[in-house]
């Protein structure tokens, strides 16, 4: 009877076991949060409500976005804040950050860089890593109060040590710009090989362009190639161009691989930008000429499109002067020319200069 009883009871265990397993993505979910991810708004709001009656600060967080974001309600920044201030003071993390960065922002109240500092440092008391990275954005930045170069490494470290990517690559900036730091390129690069290894793109084409100049590791050409080929392979626009100029400016007899690279690129950009500038240096070169004039035709060819009012041109120009078609990258020319492309309607050079003026 025992051994019947213990049956019965295992049995019993591992169906709740499996049947709270079929959940598995909501089981740890509020039944507010459940309803907001399947877009089921109405209800979403009428739970947080609800529970944020009873003072639960991750309802009220969950208004905070609703009415932050316009889900299911009629945008409010203000209400938002409202919401998020209340989660915020009572310990909800993620309403910390988010109110450090609608302090930072000016969201729903009055921008106030030392209260975002505040809120952010209130969330990094919980070790959390992206609170660390805000954290650490505002000491190297000095955003609401002093800069401070040994804590923000100190915070990014930290981080990083927790997967956050941002952050290594705010270390792997630091030690190869030496902002901050002692510059140490190797310990750039080792940075820079953690976030290739996963399989961030951005990472495995500056990994080529480290064993291309020789910057923090040895120079090595075919480990260059390797590398932006792995990245162009997932689409990166940065690591097809470098392939075309490798060829190009290294291996000139090899014109029909940068012929083969810079076509994959304007398949996925477009006539636009770098894809205009590369198919109308192949049309316009004519005969190749011997490789050893080949740098000096280049040289010629890109220079002359300075004088262009081809905004497609002008943005396609800049992103080599960016990248450093030369060997270097020059990037008061890219500016200047990003510039010249948005004050002509360019798109892409407008979003450009957004994201090279953000902080976080």
């Amino acid at each position: 009877m025992l051994k019947k009883s213990l049956s019965l009871s295992i049995i019993l265990f591992l169906l709740f076991s499996l049947s709270g397993c079929e959940k598995n993505g909501e089981e740890n979910k509020s039944k507010g949060d459940v309803f907001y991810s399947r877009g089921d708004y109405e209800n979403a709001l009428s739970v947080y409500k609800q529970e944020a009656k009873r003072g639960d600060s991750h309802a009220l967080l969950g208004l905070c976005k609703m009415y932050e974001d316009g889900k299911g309600v009629k945008e409010n920044d203000r209400l938002a804040f409202q919401y998020c201030m209340q989660a915020a003071k009572r310990g909800e993390v993620k309403a910390q950050k988010r109110l450090g960065m609608m302090y930072y922002k000016g969201t729903g109240v009055a921008r106030n860089v030392h209260e975002a500092r505040f809120w952010f440092n209130q969330a990094a008391l919980s070790d959390d890593p992206e609170a660390l990275y805000y954290l650490g954005i505002a000491y190297l930045k000095g955003i609401g109060g002093e800069k401070d170069f040994h804590q923000a490494h100190d915070l990014f470290e930290r981080a990083a040590d927790e997967g956050h990517v941002n952050a290594m690559w705010k270390l792997y900036e630091m030690f190869n710009e030496g902002t901050g730091v002692r510059q140490d390129r190797q310990e750039a690069f080792k940075w820079l090989m953690k976030l290739a290894a996963d399989g961030d793109i951005r990472a495995q084409f500056l990994a080529g362009s480290s064993y291309l100049t020789g910057n923090g590791v040895k120079a090595d050409p075919a480990e260059a190639v390797r590398w932006f080929e792995k990245a162009a392979q997932q689409g990166s626009v940065d690591a097809q161009t470098s392939l075309v100029l490798y060829y190009l400016g290294n291996e000139p007899v090899r014109l029909d691989e940068a012929r083969s690279w810079a076509a994959k690129l304007e398949n996925q950009t477009g006539s636009r930008g770098v894809g205009a500038v590369f198919r109308r240096f192949f049309t316009e070169m004519g005969e190749w000429p011997e490789p050893e004039r080949t740098h000096e035709r280049i040289k010629d060819w890109f220079d002359s499109l300075f004088s262009t009012k081809d905004p497609d041109l002008l943005y396609g120009l800049g992103f080599l002067y960016e990248l450093g078609y030369q060997g270097q990258r020059d990037m008061d020319k890219a500016l200047a020319l990003y510039k010249r492309a948005a004050a002509l309607g360019n798109v892409n050079a407008i979003k450009k200069l957004k994201e090279l003026q953000s902080v976080f």
